[in-house]
């Protein structure tokens, strides 16, 4: 027999509102039975076996201390394909998909790009595996996030260019070397508002990808911006994801800097997620 809902969601309230929970619950089953939603609610029940129940107890035990649930499971869904991860990268998340879109919206045919930041190179790939004629740079500070990112590749069959560098500090590129995009999720988000965060990810994601100075939160966007203004082609676009708060501020910090044609857009919740500027 299935496990009781109301009891798991019981379990996860300290930690989850009912619909997330619900959707852990389905989405635990699905992994655990090898099987779509249909197959779940017709023959669930049938399925279920006392090693399968341990599994699920246990499992629910992890995100009952805050584990994320794709930690747990070893994957990632992201743009319709699934991506390994661990606490060496950030677990993709919905907003960055709409990222995605947005270049492939906007951008046919571009001849290279660059991710810088890449973590587990959900954004290089998904590009690539769409802009099958593009040149794909990916950049990470992290070799370890690198080597999950490399994984990631060769399971979802895309041929990227990985380079290990510091986006601050860089010494890989030549001053003749540029590209026709670049996209970046660097981190954003300041030490001040981590009393405000998840568990979850406070705890599991890494620290490196996620946090910056409070006195000096756009530290990375100028950057980038800066490497933009030597590595990037005349009229090619950079595009970011943002923290909401600081969407004026990271539009003031690239117009300094001679961008043109600045976009803010809204993710899917309404908040200030992304943006796009121009060389």
């Amino acid at each position: 027999m299935l496990p009781n809902l109301t009891k798991f969601k019981e379990f996860l309230s300290p930690l989850y509102d009912s619909a997330e929970a619900r959707s852990l619950y389905y989405m635990v089953l699905t992994e655990l039975l090898d099987c779509d939603m249909t197959t779940l609610l017709l023959r669930g029940d049938q399925l279920m076996t006392e090693e399968k129940v341990e599994r699920f107890d246990k499992i629910t035990q992890k995100l009952c201390g805050g584990q994320p649930i794709q930690h747990i499971l070893g994957y990632a869904l992201f743009h319709g394909n699934r991506f390994f991860v661990n606490p060496n990268v950030l677990v993709p998340r919905p907003e960055t998909e709409e990222l995605v879109d947005w270049i492939l919206q906007d951008e046919a045919h571009p001849t290279s790009l660059l991710d810088i930041g890449t973590g587990s190179g959900c954004i290089a790939i998904s590009l690539k595996k769409v802009l099958k004629g593009t040149t794909v740079y990916a950049m990470d500070i992290s070799e370890k996030a690198l080597e999950t990112a490399k994984k990631n590749a060769q399971e979802n069959h895309t041929e990227i260019e990985f380079i290990h560098d510091d986006i601050l500090n860089p010494n890989f590129f030549d001053d003749d070397w540029n590209v026709s995009l670049i996209v970046s999720n660097p981190p954003y988000i300041r030490t001040e508002e981590k009393k405000t965060m998840h568990k979850n990810v406070l705890e599991h994601d890494p620290h490196l990808a996620l946090f910056v100075p409070d006195e000096d939160p756009l530290i990375f966007y100028r950057e980038i911006a800066r490497f933009g203004q030597k590595h990037l082609k005349k009229g090619g676009c950079i595009y970011f994801e943002i923290n909401e708060a600081l969407a004026e501020e990271t539009c003031h910090e690239l117009e300094k800097l001679g961008y043109l044609n600045i976009i803010v857009r809204n993710d899917g919740n309404g908040k200030k997620r992304m943006i796009k500027c121009q060389k």
